[in-house]
């Protein structure tokens, strides 16, 4: 966690480094539900100590796609759905005696078949699957080849795995209200150069999670959330940055005008008017009017 890497990079590192020793556990053990989520705990702890990741940060966001408005880490419970379907394919269709054997012994179990954690993996998904010995059914089709059976698989767990995250994203009211209006292009800010604190930071403010009255509210420490400034609306982040009255007159205008500075003190400095490296708030700025 002290490489120096922008968010996007950093994600990499944490799927390409640290999700995978797991991933190879996961292929010969079963896990509860429970430790994957001790896994999972784990790395965003990490990240939380950092400030890589908020403190009331939704989960959901954190590992949802950065084209889908998340920052796109692996979860251990994600990657373990696909580690057991992809290893029911193979051996639910391979030709290998020995392996035939190994399967048959399979359905001989009951809550640690890898036959039926695979069942299960995909019914989350919403999909009904069968691996059966020799062949796989999915749905009224039948497959035999184990590779063209996981590529059908692996597109049917990476579209469930989004929707229910979706779902279960949109049902913490709150959190979603504002990035659920948001388009695939208002995330193009997700895939650039950006410090992961700063990621963090962002992304707490978007889910609302800093402690407004809406926030307190939520969790019961006050009765009512109206603002504490202009006490007519809900004090909610989106009203505070573009709705409330009493910060109209300042806040508002003063966050208009700190672009156009920039702007101005740049083209003075490109027509040799100001001096290169003039910073545009060291500037004094007399305010004119043109009324008379």
């Amino acid at each position: 966690m002290g490489v120096n890497l922008n968010d996007e990079y950093l994600v990499k590192a944490i799927n390409c480094r640290v999700v995978p020793v797991a991933g190879y556990v996961m292929n010969v053990c079963n896990l509860r539900k429970g430790d994957l989520e001790k896994l999972d705990k784990i790395v965003k702890t990490a990240l939380r100590k950092q400030g890589f990741h908020g403190k009331q940060a939704n989960d959901e966001r954190l590992y949802a796609k950065r084209d889908d408005g998340g920052r796109g880490l692996k979860s251990c419970k994600e990657v373990y759905d696909e580690t057991k379907v992809r290893v029911a394919c193979y051996i639910a269709t391979s030709n290998n005696e020995w392996i035939e054997v190994l399967w048959r012994n399979e359905y001989m179990k009951e809550q640690t078949s890898l036959k039926r954690v695979a069942e299960e993996a995909m019914g989350r998904m919403n999909a009904h699957v069968e691996f059966n010995v020799g062949e796989i059914k999915i749905g009224n089709e039948s497959y035999v080849d184990w590779h063209v059976a996981w590529k059908k698989l692996k597109n049917i767990i990476r579209k469930g795995q989004i929707r229910n995250k979706a779902e279960t994203f949109r049902e913490k009211r709150l959190q979603s209200e504002i990035p659920m209006g948001f388009d695939k292009d208002d995330h193009g800010w997700l895939k650039c150069n950006t410090d992961p604190r700063k990621t963090a930071s962002i992304f707490t403010l978007q889910e609302q999670m800093i402690e407004t009255k809406a926030w307190k509210k939520m969790r019961g420490l006050v009765d009512q959330d109206k603002c504490r400034l202009c006490g007519e609306f809900r004090e909610t982040v989106q009203h505070l940055l573009a709705g409330c009255k009493k910060l109209a007159g300042s806040e508002y205008v003063r966050r208009h005008d700190n672009p156009l500075k920039v702007l101005a003190v740049q083209w003075a400095i490109d027509n040799g008017l100001l001096p290169k490296g003039t910073k545009w708030y060291t500037e004094k700025w007399e305010r004119k009017s043109n009324c008379k």
